[in-house]
């Protein structure tokens, strides 16, 4: 048991301490050097939990898409778009730490869009609950258009510091997702 609680520790400190730095560098530009420098475990240690940077960061992209999935897969079967949005920025504010990281100018931008395509099939569906009588190809672009704005909402949202609250841009999106359902 306390080596668990060592070995955890010891990954939230290289995991604070490469949010850090990619918040500052792309990934490509940090050295398991400085990482090990700020985050106060030496080189062998990182080693014996990770195979090199991106396995790190692979793995604080797969956790944080788990909590979405996990978190939206309770949320999104039964509520409503208002219940969906506030959903993920929950999530965002919770996670504020990954998510600056992870949307700011040195994160991967094909992390947001895999996961935004992951919740394509649940948004439709979602969607062909309040308007039956569109055509699935309809609501597939629909969904492609609505999506991609979401996450340049919520980019701009996370790297200005997340200045408006979670429940403002929540609601923002639910206006602009029942305006493009009306449009149709």
């Amino acid at each position: 048991m306390k080596q668990d609680h060592r070995i955890r520790l010891t990954k939230l400190l290289l995991r604070e301490a490469f949010l850090n730095l990619l918040v500052e560098k792309p990934v490509a530009k940090i050295t398991v050097k400085e990482l090990c420098e700020q985050a106060n475990v030496n080189r062998a240690t990182f080693y014996a939990h990770y195979r090199d940077l991106f396995d790190l960061h692979e793995e604080i992209e797969r956790e944080l898409a788990h909590t979405i999935m996990r978190s939206l897969s309770t949320t999104l079967p039964d509520q409503s778009l208002s219940a969906f949005s506030n959903e993920i920025c929950r999530i965002i504010v919770d996670n504020e730490r990954s998510c600056q990281a992870i949307f700011g100018e040195h994160g991967d931008p094909e992390f947001p869009l895999r996961v935004v395509e992951t919740l394509r099939e649940s948004s439709i569906a979602l969607w062909r609950r309040q308007r039956p009588d569109l055509p699935e190809a309809e609501l597939d672009r629909l969904y492609t258009f609505m999506a991609n704005g979401c996450l340049s909402v919520i980019r701009s949202w996370v790297r200005n510091d997340m200045a408006d609250s979670p429940q403002d841009i929540a609601r923002f999106i639910e206006k602009m997702t029942d305006s493009g359902l009306a449009a149709l």
